[in-house]
């Protein structure tokens, strides 16, 4: 996900952007996987997503469509009650999964920019 929306935002080209999100992603797999216990051989399957998101102490924005086929909306009410009560959550009517072509930003691309923004400036704000 990473390479495809930094080479729809930056224009560069998404082969260019491989080696990099490689080794952010291993880094990124590295630190989840230290902070849920999942040792190095273990694979996905021994990870429960919702016991993991009972740990989850920040701000989370969880955006789903309602026709996604990898990530069924009937396991996201489990996930979503696992998550801090200041999730914001958007059920995105008649979408899919992320870089499919009916993804939430291509079926509501204003309201998904939008929603972003108002998450992003609510929790980032520097207080007075």
């Amino acid at each position: 996900m990473a390479r495809h929306y930094l080479h729809l935002k930056s224009g560069l080209p998404s082969w260019a952007l491989g080696l990099t999100t490689r080794w952010a992603l291993a880094r990124a797999d590295a630190r989840v996987r230290r902070a849920i216990g999942l040792r190095r051989d273990e694979g996905l399957a021994a990870m429960d997503p919702v016991r993991a998101a009972e740990r989850i102490r920040c701000p989370v924005a969880l955006v789903y469509g309602t026709r996604d086929e990898l990530t069924l909306p009937e396991f996201l009410g489990r996930l979503e009650e696992a998550l801090p009560r200041t999730t914001m959550v958007w059920e995105v009517k008649s979408a899919g999964h992320c870089h499919h072509s009916d993804q939430p930003l291509a079926v509501e691309g204003e309201e998904y920019e939008r929603r972003w923004k108002e998450f992003f400036t609510s929790r980032l704000t520097p207080e007075a």
